[in-house]
């Protein structure tokens, strides 16, 4: 998982069986940019909220710069200093187009690659790909905006508790093998379902060995 920290670092967190991310994805950008060097690899995702509102009315949104780390420091830092729209573009397509990006044409066609993928598979709405990348580039810069941080570095890896991974670990292992192909809206660019389609088994479902309201209770 690659995280943009709230000092507008991006960060690698690397995982073993075992180990739990806690993350606040409602205002952080995040995403796994590098292909998997493996077989597979299977998450577990509980999503949760603190008790309060929702939107902070009074954010500051000019979210294309980050601040830097000297407290001597008085002008804001361009965030292209910290990587944001070099390997991928996450604010500026722009500016991850320019001749400054020191990642180059090989970025570049990776990501026409990304987006023509969306055309190739819904050629019916092509257009709605393109509209889409507009969308998630506009979300990520209003969405951190309006959120409430509620830590200050935003994520933590720990160990998942003994008793919650082995409910866990159960449940996968009765099931490996019964996953369904997780759907995604047509045209939906916030993930590459095209060329790396998602599977799940969905531990909700009482239909699977182990799943059902008593053991997400007991996690």
């Amino acid at each position: 998982l690659e995280i943009y920290g709230r000092d507008g670092i991006a960060r690698n967190i690397s995982m073993v069986p075992g180990d739990l991310v806690l993350y606040e994805s409602h205002s952080l950008i995040h995403g796994r940019p590098f292909p998997l060097k493996g077989r597979f690899y299977a998450n577990a995702f509980i999503h949760f909220e603190p008790v309060g509102p929702e939107y902070d009315e009074t954010a500051d949104e000019n979210l294309p710069f980050v601040t830097g780390d000297s407290e001597e420091e008085e002008e804001p830092i361009p965030a292209m200093e910290y990587g944001v729209d070099t390997s991928f573009p996450m604010h500026d397509l722009a500016r991850f187009q320019s001749g400054s990006n020191f990642h180059g044409s090989e970025a570049h066609r990776r990501y026409e690659e990304y987006v023509q993928g969306c055309r190739n598979t819904y050629p019916d709405i092509a257009d709605e790909c393109n509209e889409g990348e507009n969308t998630r580039l506009e979300q990520n810069l209003r969405q951190p905006a309006e959120s409430i941080n509620y830590t200050d570095t935003a994520f933590l890896k720990v160990k998942v508790p003994t008793e919650a991974w082995d409910l866990i670990r159960s449940f996968w292992e009765q099931n490996e093998g019964q996953e369904t192909l997780e759907k995604w809206g047509r045209g939906n660019v916030f993930t590459n379902h095209w060329a790396s389609p998602t599977y799940k088994i969905d531990i909700h479902d009482p239909k699977f060995v182990g799943g059902g309201a008593d053991v997400l209770g007991k996690i």
